[in-house]
């Protein structure tokens, strides 16, 4: 919303205003914040179909979890690491490019205990605990 408004040079609350009169086209994404059509920004007509298909190749961070199998922390660090494509929508919310979470996907193996560590690195072994003397 704020990229929006900065685009169109208007304020936040002018955008949802024309969203609800229907000047702005803009869907939900994750549930959290809208996506805005930058066609429908542009005041060009938008093609809904071609609008879905693009949301399709984005992901929340929530399914890149599930699709690493590592916390949501990390998934943010390896895209501010510029290891995942992505980008923040609002405060909170990430939007992140499934291609490059399916590709990096193969990246990522079972570790100990269930836990999921990159290839090429030891995981962490505490050091044995040596009796009382």
């Amino acid at each position: 919303m704020t990229d929006a408004a900065r685009i169109a040079g208007v304020t936040t609350a002018a955008i949802l205003q024309r969203i609800k009169v229907g000047k702005l086209y803009s869907e939900f994404f994750n549930g959290r914040c809208r996506v805005v059509s930058l066609r429908s920004l542009q005041g060009y007509p938008v093609d809904v179909k071609e609008f879905a298909r693009l949301k399709k190749q984005l992901c929340s961070v929530s399914e890149a979890c599930e699709l690493l199998g590592v916390t949501d922390a990390y998934v943010v660090r390896l895209v501010e690491k510029g290891h995942l494509e992505g980008f923040r929508l609002n405060g909170k919310a990430w939007a992140l490019y499934r291609k490059s979470v399916t590709r990096n996907a193969s990246d990522y193996t079972p570790g100990k205990k269930g836990q999921q560590r990159q290839p090429g690195r030891p995981a962490r072994v505490k050091p044995p605990r040596l009796p009382p003397t």
